[in-house]
């Protein structure tokens, strides 16, 4: 059964869907695609502004700023596994990143940073949880 509901899903989702088609014609127009490109990169530059302020602030990470994007790669000095830090992120503090070890690179995580609303709060609650952390919680 599973099968068949996997090749279900990759026939209708081979192509985008009439509405999606549209919405992107409509974003590529000579007039509209300046003005998305600019929200995107102001975004983008105040959560980057935002997550080194915050590296900054908490210490215990080595990065490096990305020099495009919305994600960046960063190392922690926790004697914890990226996986179990990931998952107790998730599940603890309500907080999404990828772990490291997913590239092969444990002890580090990749943390996105393009919603700047959303970010310090985020942010605030891996503070908390890698407090709890280093205080053997």
């Amino acid at each position: 059964m599973a099968e068949r509901l996997w090749s279900r899903s990759d026939y209708t989702t081979i192509s985008p869907g009439e509405l999606t088609d549209h919405l992107a014609a409509l974003a590529l127009r000579a007039d509209v695609r300046p003005r998305i490109l600019e929200r995107t990169g102001a975004l983008l530059h105040a959560g980057l502004d935002i997550l080194e302020g915050w590296f900054r602030a908490t210490g215990g990470f080595t990065w490096r700023r990305p020099d495009a994007g919305a994600i960046c790669f960063a190392r922690y000095a926790l004697p914890i596994d990226s996986a179990l830090l990931a998952e107790r992120l998730r599940t603890e503090y309500g907080v999404l990143v990828v772990p490291g070890a997913h590239f092969d690179r444990d002890r580090f995580l990749r943390i996105g940073f393009g919603a700047p609303a959303t970010l310090e709060p985020a942010l605030e609650r891996v503070a908390a949880a890698l407090g709890a952390l280093g205080a053997g919680a």
